[in-house]
């Protein structure tokens, strides 16, 4: 379609210039422009796709100069629902930074005054927040996955995650025989539980979540929004029962190493971040809970501290209801 150069519908702009002579004239008509027009004539030539024309009501962006082709404005199409999100790596700075401060100091020391014993508290519930931020993310991630096959996927997680986590276990196990009396069997049994060394639980458990959800990655956002109501459910019932458990009978012993593997104890992440990111727009949704996220955090806090302080009932490291509701607002 030829329209003239002030016309809104508008894809390609190409321009003809100096038109001379009678073999000019045959090569215009050959290109659908009238015979008739004089030589040294300038027209401008629009070629219209309907499909991506925009409506007569929007303006178009400025005619570009002469001899050059007006790019098209790119459609909407899946690539953008895999688009990088800055929140995350904002999320996973913040995360990265409590993971250092959790595993560098554990508990104040008796000369420590309590006001600064409190501070601590707090920072250490914040802390308590990285593990299952992390997890949330995983699964986030996963819902956004290109599907390229499970073996891409498989592979890709192996080089990043698996052999850096092997090459350090390795390490640590052959440090370990080499400086200790523990007998070998023993310090097997620990690798094989990825428990030689440091906190290499937290790679079992995503191992057993990457395996459970990466079938159902591609949920609707509905349905994935179930399944994670349902495993707020039942990672609230397992961490209560930890709770009680723990006042009776303390984490030592195999009962701790098994109870920070267990994947139960943190489902509610993992499931929560494949829903977020089944969801249109996750970022709006979280800016639209935040302020009620906020003040339940504040009650929370309220909570945690007076049964701290008051009962001398601080929880321990994840596994307390408190700690847990803190962790999903957060």
């Amino acid at each position: 379609t030829i329209v003239g150069a002030t016309g809104v519908r508008n894809t390609l702009d190409l321009t003809i210039n100096g038109l001379q002579g009678a073999g000019d004239d045959t090569h215009a008509t050959r290109a659908g422009i009238p015979s008739r027009c004089p030589a040294g004539a300038r027209l401008g030539l629009r070629l219209t796709n309907p499909v991506l024309s925009r409506p007569p009501a929007q303006s178009w962006p400025e005619r570009p100069r002469r001899g050059t082709i007006e790019p098209v404005p790119p459609l909407p199409t899946a690539a953008t629902h895999s688009r990088r999100v800055p929140e995350l790596d904002v999320l996973r700075g913040l995360a990265i930074v409590l993971v250092v401060y959790l595993h560098a100091y554990f508990r104040p020391w008796e000369v420590t005054p309590n006001r600064h014993k409190v501070a601590l508290h707090v920072i250490h519930l914040f802390a308590h927040a990285a593990v299952p931020a992390f997890l949330f993310m995983s699964g986030f991630l996963l819902a956004r996955e290109r599907n390229r096959g499970l073996a891409a996927f498989a592979y890709r997680k192996l080089l990043r995650i698996g052999l850096p986590v092997a090459i350090w276990m390795t390490a640590a196990l052959a440090y370990r025989l080499w400086r200790e009396d523990t007998p070998a069997r023993e310090l097997f049994a620990d690798f094989i539980q990825f428990d030689i060394s440091g906190q290499y639980y937290y790679v079992l458990v995503l191992i057993v979540f990457y395996a459970a959800l990466y079938p159902v990655r591609a949920l609707p956002a509905r349905t994935a929004g179930i399944v994670a109501i349902a495993a707020f459910a039942v990672n609230l019932g397992t961490v209560a029962w930890y709770q009680w458990a723990i006042a009776r009978h303390g984490l030592d012993g195999e009962f701790a190493t098994w109870a920070y593997r267990n994947p139960l104890a943190w489902a509610a992440f993992p499931v929560a971040g494949l829903w977020a990111g089944r969801l249109a727009d996750p970022i709006a949704l979280a800016r639209r809970v935040a302020p009620a996220a906020l003040a339940a955090m504040v009650v929370l806090m309220a909570l945690y501290l007076y049964r701290g302080e008051h009962d001398h009932a601080y929880p321990v490291s994840y596994f307390s209801v408190v700690v847990f509701l803190f962790s999903c607002c957060f």
